[in-house]
This record gives structure tokens, C-alpha cells and sequence, in this order.
């Protein structure tokens, strides 16, 4: 759990490795009760990216192992009905809508689970690339926006 300068800063850090475009952005969070500090965490992630960073976005959860099938994924269906019983205000159900219901369930430790989420992680940034015209997120564009936040001044 960071805080919301914590996550600006690692942003603007993050920023300094990708001094071009990105295809996609992966947003990363475990498929558990879904804290308040998540919330915040993910608003000011929001925040910090933009309006047009939405369209560039897949929410992976991580944890997605089916229970009555030890080795096999949780499938997109189950994942985004559990997403739908969040809160209509919930700021993670908002932005599964607004990337257009792009969701990955993973679990990367064991096979043919990571193999599979590997599989299903490339799709989604190919249906990004194709969705956006092939078209990618301007992170220069990010850098600037968070260089006048960092000061409190407007973009």
C-alpha cells in the first residue's frame, strides 16, 4: 500500500523508461477484497495518466486460479461478474467500463496457468493496438502532466 505521492513519484520514474509511446498499460490488482487504499490508489493513478490513458489500459488480477480446477484460470466471464458486483461508484468498476472491459485473469507461478495468462495478456494488447487504430499512449504527454501536478500548478 502506497501512498498517492508514492505512486506519482514511481509513475514519473516509470515515465524515464518509456521515453516514447506505450501500447498498452497494465493496471495490476489482486483479485481480493478491494481495500480503500486500492480505491484511492487507483483514482490517483487515474488521475495521473489522463482521460486518454483508459483506451491504452488492460486491469489484470493477479490470484485467478479456478478452485474446482487447481491448475486452470479462473475464465474472463466469472472475473468480470465478480467485477460487477462492486459498488456502481467503485473506481475500479469504472475503469474495467471504461477500458472497455479489458480484464486478464493470471496467476504466473505455476503451468499451464502462466502459459495461458501469458497467452491472454498478448491478446488484449493486440485488441488495444486494433480498438485505438494502432494508435498509443503519449507518455511525454504523461511526464508534463505530472510535472504540474508535482508543482500544484494546472496542465
Amino acid at each position: 500500500h502506497r501512498s498517492g505521492e508514492e505512486v506519482a513519484e514511481e509513475l514519473r520514474r516509470f515515465a524515464a523508461f518509456a521515453p516514447h509511446r506505450l501500447a498498452a498499460i497494465l493496471i495490476i490488482m489482486p483479485r481480493v477484497r478491494f481495500t480503500p487504499e486500492q480505491e484511492t490508489s487507483l483514482v490517483r493513478i487515474k488521475e495521473l495518466l489522463g482521460p486518454t490513458a483508459v483506451k491504452h489500459c488492460v486491469v489484470v488480477f493477479t490470484h485467478c486460479l479456478n478452485p474446482r480446477a487447481r491448475q486452470q484460470l479462473i475464465d474472463r466471464d466469472q472475473l468480470l461478474d465478480e467485477v460487477n458486483q462492486l459498488p456502481r461508484q467503485s473506481a475500479l468498476r469504472s475503469l474495467v467500463e471504461e477500458c472497455n472491459f479489458r480484464v486478464v485473469p493470471v496467476k504466473n507461478v505455476l503451468e499451464p496457468a502462466r502459459s495461458e495468462s501469458r497467452a491472454h495478456l498478448h491478446e488484449r494488447v493486440a485488441d488495444i493496438l486494433a480498438d485505438n487504430g494502432g494508435a498509443t499512449y503519449c507518455v511525454a504527454g504523461f511526464r508534463t502532466r505530472a510535472e504540474y501536478q508535482r508543482r500544484g500548478d494546472e496542465a
